[in-house]
């Protein structure tokens, strides 16, 4: 989406394998801090491999305010939210 480290080489929740043993490997590790970052889902629309869609923001309300991230029974976030550990 155009910021962080740049490049193809951002580990992100869209490949759900790579992700997990990322966070696996990001726990583990002994340095730093994890921390516990929500973000979003939006419908992807690949051209040219560029994502025509990267100005989409958050889940939010007919009134234009960010929706709150409700947690599921299985301890994922709905409606629209990721939660990435």
């Amino acid at each position: 989406r155009g910021h962080g480290a740049g490049g193809a080489s951002i580990v992100t929740f869209w490949d759900s394998r790579l992700h997990k043993m990322a966070v696996g490997y990001m726990l583990a590790h002994p340095y730093g801090v994890a921390r516990v970052m929500s973000s979003f889902r939006w419908n992807r629309h690949i051209v040219n491999g560029k994502d025509q869609n990267d100005w989409m923001g958050p889940p939010s309300h007919s009134d234009g305010s960010t929706k709150s991230v409700p947690i599921n029974p299985d301890q994922t976030c709905g409606d629209g939210w990721v939660c990435e550990h």
